[in-house]
């Protein structure tokens, strides 16, 4: 008897810890991109004659710098990015009017950035939504369905009537595990019912067990994808994010850096207000 209670208020404990996850779920937003702007954390990649480079502004005096180079910034916007080809044309003729002002005051942090940075981590220059009339951050993809740009765009779950991106990842993962566990203990509380009804018990039982697959093959999925530093666009529609398109064919994970930092960039992705800057590495 003191098992079966302990099993019983088990399972009342996780049913109310996954229906106020669900309801904290509902209500907790993927993360809407409403624009972006050059600040003191971020970084953006221009296309020069000279080649590429990286402007990264830090201290106050710098980020009025920021706001005239944003505002002199002549940025080539494309509508069809499936049309682009890798090649040097197309990089001369993609260039941005720096003022020699602003690249006096940061040669210095230009060669410092460059003897800091990894050459293996690449910047991406930022895309352009035509639907929102915005510049994308990468790994921000536009739903149709909700009508906005979702950072770090994993999927639309139809359930839940809403996207699942960078700011709603964790709780949805959550939600996930208390789901599964409520499912197990209540298919187990389900042996404590009488024989009587037992072909009625016989149906519930392989409901639950169906559920408990359902559900246990979504964890593992998105625990698959967050070590290996995925989204579920980029895992199953590789060849329609117009950002992968500047990967090659056979790396098959361009933000993979570990284990460890794949699962730092989750929670820091998460938690923090701000978008994440991501970067490819190759």
């Amino acid at each position: 008897m003191i098992f079966i209670s302990c099993r019983v208020t088990l399972s009342l404990i996780f049913q109310i810890l996954s229906t106020l996850s669900f309801f904290f779920l509902i209500f907790k937003g993927p993360g809407i991109l409403c624009s972006t702007q050059i600040n003191s954390e971020q970084k953006v990649q221009v296309f020069t004659p000279q080649g590429d480079k990286q402007f990264h502004f830090t201290d106050k005096t710098n980020k009025s710098a920021a706001k005239i180079l944003q505002s002199s910034l002549v940025i080539y916007k494309r509508k069809h990015l499936n049309s682009i080809k890798e090649d040097e044309s197309i990089k001369e003729e993609k260039q941005i009017e720096i003022p020699s002002l602003i690249q006096q005051d940061n040669s210095q942090i230009q060669e410092k950035q460059q003897k800091s940075q990894p050459q293996s981590v690449v910047y991406l220059e930022q895309l352009y939504c035509i639907t929102c009339f915005i510049d994308q951050i990468l790994r921000s993809r536009h739903c149709k369905i909700c009508g906005a740009c979702i950072l770090a765009y994993d999927h639309h779950n139809f359930i839940l009537g809403k996207c699942i991106g960078e700011k709603n990842k964790f709780i949805y993962i959550i939600t996930l595990i208390f789901h599964s566990i409520q499912v197990i203990l209540a298919t187990l509380y389900l042996k404590t019912i009488p024989f009587q009804i037992a072909n009625i018990i016989y149906g519930v039982k392989t409901l639950s067990i169906l559920v408990f697959c359902y559900l246990t093959f979504l964890l593992l999925y998105q625990i698959y994808l967050i070590v290996t530093n995925q989204t579920q666009a980029e895992n199953r529609f590789r060849y329609k994010l117009s950002y992968m398109k500047y990967v090659k064919d056979e790396i098959r994970m361009p933000f993979n850096q570990g284990f460890k930092c794949n699962i730092k960039q989750f929670f820091i992705s998460s938690f923090q207000k701000q978008p994440y800057k991501w970067a490819f590495v190759q």
